[in-house]
């Protein structure tokens, strides 16, 4: 993702124009009500926020040989292990097994977590891509 990199406060940082006048006043009125919406759902896990993230449960399909890599780096980085020994551990039906995927599970909702997080980072502050295109079809004068 091509977002920018000398600062976070968005696209708009330095520039005489306003929000409104670069990516459209419907377009930003949109992403900062899905941002606001968005910073309320998610509590205390934002800066300003407070209580419990609201969850919702959903199934992901993940293709094998993603899931082996995130098996692989739990088998490293937690348990100091091998790779065969995380193959043992994920066939492994008893409590173990159901441990050692549940550590699985919660690297992948990081994973997810972070980068969604990132996304909403850069949809609030204007630095999105979104954003960014939107703002240079506005420049362009292309409709």
């Amino acid at each position: 993702m091509a977002e920018p990199e000398d600062d976070d406060t968005g696209h708009y940082a330095g520039e005489n124009d306003n929000p409104e006048h670069l990516y459209g006043k419907e377009l930003w009125d949109e992403v900062r009500g899905v941002c606001d919406r968005a910073h309320e759902m998610l509590g205390s896990e934002v800066i300003g926020g407070t209580g419990e993230a609201e969850t919702e449960r959903v199934c992901l399909n993940i293709p094998k040989g993603l899931l082996l890599i995130a098996q692989y780096l739990v088998a490293k980085e937690h348990f100091k292990q091998t790779g065969a020994w995380m193959d043992e551990a994920m066939a492994d039906k008893r409590a173990e097994g159901k441990a050692v995927r549940k550590l699985v599970h919660l690297r992948l909702e990081k994973y997810l977590n972070d980068a969604l997080h990132d996304e909403l980072h850069w949809l609030a502050t204007g630095g999105h891509r979104i954003l960014q295109a939107e703002a240079e079809r506005r420049k362009s004068g292309k409709p």
